[in-house]
């Protein structure tokens, strides 16, 4: 596995970690949440047609790539939501102005962002896995395949 700069025009577009072989897509199973060592990833596999290479690499950059934001921004809204709606009909009707009220308010809307960001980058690693996972299975189920796995699949674990 080795991590390449792309430039386009002369201007980097950032690190990309190239797979070439199956052992480095086998490398992506158990990545950390935080502290991904390329921003992208790009599958560049000899068995693979220059499509399926693309194709693969879409899938698995998708779910490498993602940031949490799609389950955190929801939460971190509907937190503010919650509050200003709290603020403004809550069980009293608005009352003045509470500094208390509205740290609480701001801390309980961060920690929600930050607890929906993991959850997302949580669900996106088991996407991967799975992915990884199919990848192997459809490399194994090929003919004459190189990868020193069984042609017609893996064996199972009975």
């Amino acid at each position: 596995m080795r991590t390449t700069m792309a430039r386009v025009g002369g201007v980097p577009a950032g690190e990309i970690l190239t797979l070439r072989s199956l052992d480095d897509v086998l490398s992506l199973r158990g990545l950390p949440l935080f502290g991904l060592p390329a921003k992208h990833l790009q599958v560049t596999l000899p068995r693979l047609s220059d499509s399926e290479n693309r194709e693969w690499s879409q899938r698995l950059d998708r779910f490498y790539s993602a940031c949490g934001c799609e389950i955190g921004s929801p939460l971190m809204i509907a937190s503010m939501v919650f509050w200003v709606a709290l603020a403004l009909v809550g069980p009293t009707g608005p009352g003045p102005f509470s500094w208390q009220f509205l740290a609480l308010a701001v801390a309980t809307t961060f920690l929600s962002a930050v607890l929906g960001k993991i959850v997302g980058l949580k669900i996106s690693r088991l996407h991967l896995n799975r992915a990884v996972e199919l990848l192997e299975n459809e490399l194994a189920g090929r003919p004459n395949n190189s990868w020193g796995l069984p042609s017609g699949g893996l064996p199972s674990d009975s």
